[in-house]
């Protein structure tokens, strides 16, 4: 089970406060809903002054979605979108102050904010460092709060506190997802925080979500220990999209079978393209809804999966399931026709898809 830490003020939306003595461990949705009441920090700070040149360390940065970046309600980011986007990730989601209003010259919108659960930073660079490479990756965040020392208001009765578990904290799943030609290529390893040793996790009672089992890319065999997360992968028993369920998965519970449909449906196609066999594979997960979800409700969940696959296809460095396995498997055929600059040139345009 994930957890991480917040440092609560004693009053709610006073800019001028500067004092977060209060620590708290954030368990389950149910803490997070109490926090959240307060102006709280997501860094412990000397003397529980808030400042950078007090911090001592964090382990959960909170990213802010105004979605400011466009006028489109299409093209608005919400609670689904991060599903699809982060299926594997420990993060929370709490509605803003200004969730559903307008702000300044701009119209009502999805307000909120991200709290991404991570291994322990032991400074300031660090954690902003880490903060600007998730902004960098996904720029609908908002580029000007990712400072290492800020507070967020406490909301009186926040729309939705959303709890999302994970196999893997937003650190490992930026190195994870990306693109396995620019990691051959060109791309240098994202500057992260390194994990702790162990005598540090020994004295932090917070179980990083660091600690559990590493991601495989999609595409790759799986194997997953079941006993150690809640929601099993999907993949854990499939080398091959045809390949049988051999163990019997739990029952998704009412109050998760959206998100957890969502995610799944996310996986599926990103695994198998939009494909009948990703569409059956998702039906005989629907089946474990107890109770059943309403047909209307799951047709919508695959709807909105086929936009999301149809998205990411569109991507610059996008690889298709099939191209993505013969890589990982050593079948895909790399040589070129011939070893002339333009034989090889060729080759590179096949690999990387581009006109």
């Amino acid at each position: 089970m994930s957890k991480f830490r917040l440092w609560l003020a004693r009053c709610r939306q006073n800019p001028k406060n500067v004092h977060y003595p209060d620590e708290v461990v954030i368990s389950c949705q149910a803490d997070l809903e109490k926090a959240v009441l307060l102006d709280h920090v997501a860094a412990h700070f000397q003397g529980g002054i808030r400042g950078l040149k007090n911090f001592l360390e964090s382990d959960v940065s909170i990213l802010d979605c105004d979605n400011d970046h466009t006028d489109n309600p299409a093209d608005w980011v919400t609670q689904e979108t991060l599903y699809y986007l982060f299926p594997d990730v420990a993060f929370a989601i709490v509605a803003s102050r200004n969730d559903g209003k307008d702000k300044g010259n701009k119209s009502a919108r999805p307000r909120f904010h991200v709290y991404f659960f991570h291994r322990r930073c032991l400074s300031a660079a660090d954690e902003e460092k880490l903060k600007r490479a998730i902004y960098e990756r996904y720029p609908f965040f908002d580029k000007n709060c990712l400072d290492a020392a800020r507070f967020i208001y406490g909301v009186e009765a926040p729309h939705y506190v959303i709890w999302h578990e994970g196999t893997m904290d937003i650190a490992d799943f930026l190195e994870k997802t990306r693109s396995p030609w620019i990691r051959a290529m060109k791309e240098e390893p994202l500057l992260l925080p390194a994990a702790p040793s162990t005598k540090e996790r020994q004295r932090n009672d917070v179980t990083s979500p660091a600690e559990l089992a590493p991601p495989v890319p999609f595409g790759a065999k799986e194997t997953v220990a079941l006993s150690s997360r809640t929601e099993p992968c999907i993949f854990s028993t499939m080398e091959s999209p045809k390949t049988t369920y051999h163990r019997a998965a739990p029952p998704i519970l009412e109050g998760s079978r959206n998100s957890t449909l969502s995610c799944l449906a996310a996986r599926l196609v990103k695994r198998c393209g939009d494909t009948d066999v990703a569409y059956e594979k998702f039906l005989e997960q629907a089946t474990r809804c107890q109770p059943p979800l309403p047909d209307k409700e799951i047709s919508s969940i695959w709807q909105s999966a086929q936009k999301f696959y149809r998205r990411i296809s569109q991507e610059e460095n996008y690889v298709a399931p099939d191209m993505y396995e013969k890589a990982i498997t050593g079948k895909l055929d790399l040589k070129p026709s011939d070893y002339s600059d333009m034989g090889e040139a060729r080759m590179l345009k096949k690999c990387m898809k581009k006109d």
